[in-house]
């Protein structure tokens, strides 16, 4: 009994060496965590737009007119200043207070445990207060979608 064949033929049985097996086990792992991922994980639809810091925690801007159509009142907002690096500190955050055309009335999170005042997307946000007037960048998330939709009609 040299050979080992499969039963009720005279065919040899294949044999899978351990390290076929390791990476057969190996690819079937990452194909199970992307399955996982795709499933559960969700990612943002956004909107950008322009504006400016009009008075403490509101923020008026514009966003293209193609695109207000899918912004509804309440929506979350993050919102970035050139002066507090979004690197560094973090975006505010904020909601869609009001529409208008193609105007935003941005609501933005007070936290007086801050320096700034407002809630960050960091924990601190930066160590001093954004002037009124100051230009800014801002993201309606208007959608989040499963990345298993997009292999999934």
């Amino acid at each position: 009994m040299d050979e080992f064949t499969a039963q009720n033929t005279n065919e040899p049985l294949i044999l899978i060496k351990p390290p076929y097996w390791l990476a057969m086990g190996g690819l079937f792992f990452l194909f199970l965590c992307f399955l996982v991922y795709a499933s559960f994980a969700s990612i943002p639809i956004n909107v950008s737009g322009k504006g400016s810091l009009v008075r403490s925690s509101e923020v008026m801007g514009n966003v293209s007119y193609t695109s207000v159509s899918r912004i509804r009142v309440g929506m979350p907002v993050e919102v970035s200043f050139p002066i507090a690096d979004p690197q560094l500190y973090g975006r505010l955050i904020g909601h869609v207070a009001s529409i208008s055309q193609e105007h935003l009335k941005i609501a933005l999170v007070s936290d007086p445990a801050t320096a700034s005042g407002y809630r960050w997307t960091s924990h601190d946000g930066p160590p001093f207060e954004i002037p009124v007037g100051s230009e800014c960048t801002f993201q309606v998330t208007v959608e989040r979608k499963k990345p298993i939709s997009y292999l999934l009609p």
